[in-house]
């Protein structure tokens, strides 16, 4: 999967772009103030305050490990696939930010990430096959979020969601978080605890948790990719891979299909 966009920069704006270099090797460049490519861009990031749009792709199949926002960010928009196949595993994402695109974080190495109250969007598949296990959602300052479909699927290592008070994500329903590793049951507001039907009546003023119940399914493997990642067979059936795997793979004999 690969993602661009289309930057025309006006006489002005080409006039200031800048090239900002990353913590691990590489740069980054800025036009205007939007960020739309990267030179082999590595390890930490840290994301000047008057960006105001990262691109679609910008960091897409990078070695960036971090990124940061400096202090009074203006960040509005994570276009589609930004972080897409990416070894991210932390992000401190600024108030102010109003849509995180599809397929923004899929495929990178997340494990926790703080949606602050400020967005309203957040895109189809956006977190898929991440390694997410918490996620939490801020108090609420824009007054609707929509959700695009899939934004959790394929995280099998996901353990909870958190809505924080005192103004709560109002769950009139919430999308389940499937997986090829899982039977899919439901949500439960305790651990271990019954599922609960939606809309959601939560008098608590407090922070509301969410915990995804499934159960393992039968036959269901992840085989090592040779330089990295893995593949999954089920049934006989390889089904995916993960966006990271690379270099020989070896199948077994027993697979009938690769789909």
């Amino acid at each position: 999967i690969m993602f661009s966009a289309s930057f025309v920069p006006s006489p002005a704006q080409a006039a200031v772009a800048r090239i900002i270099p990353c913590g691990g090797g590489g740069t980054y460049k800025i036009e205007g103030q939007a960020i739309y490519s990267h030179s082999s861009c590595a390890g930490a990031v840290i994301i000047p305050a008057d960006v105001e749009h990262l691109g679609g792709g910008s960091f897409q199949n990078s070695k960036v490990t971090s990124v940061s926002f400096e202090a009074g960010s203006q960040l509005n928009m994570i276009a589609g696939g930004v972080f897409y196949n990416t070894p991210l595993a932390s992000i401190v994402l600024p108030v102010g930010l109003q849509k995180i695109d599809n397929l923004s974080f899929m495929g990178s190495k997340l494990k926790h990430i703080s949606i602050p109250g400020t967005v309203n969007t957040i895109g189809l598949m956006a977190f898929e096959d991440t390694t997410l296990e918490t996620v939490v959602f801020e108090s609420r300052i824009a007054a609707s979020l929509d959700f695009g479909p899939n934004v959790f699927n394929d995280v099998p290592s996901l353990i909870s969601i958190t809505f924080k008070g005192p103004n709560q994500l109002q769950l009139n329903t919430f999308q389940a978080a499937t997986s090829v590793d899982f039977d899919w049951l439901g949500w439960s507001t305790t651990q271990g605890g019954p599922i609960v039907s939606f809309p959601l009546a939560n008098t608590n003023p407090g922070d509301l948790i969410l915990y995804p119940k499934r159960t393992p399914r039968d036959g269901v493997s992840n085989l090592a990719c040779s330089l990295g990642g893995t593949f999954k067979i089920q049934s006989g059936v390889v089904t995916r891979a993960t966006s990271d795997c690379a270099g020989a793979i070896s199948i077994p004999g027993t697979v009938n299909n690769i789909s």
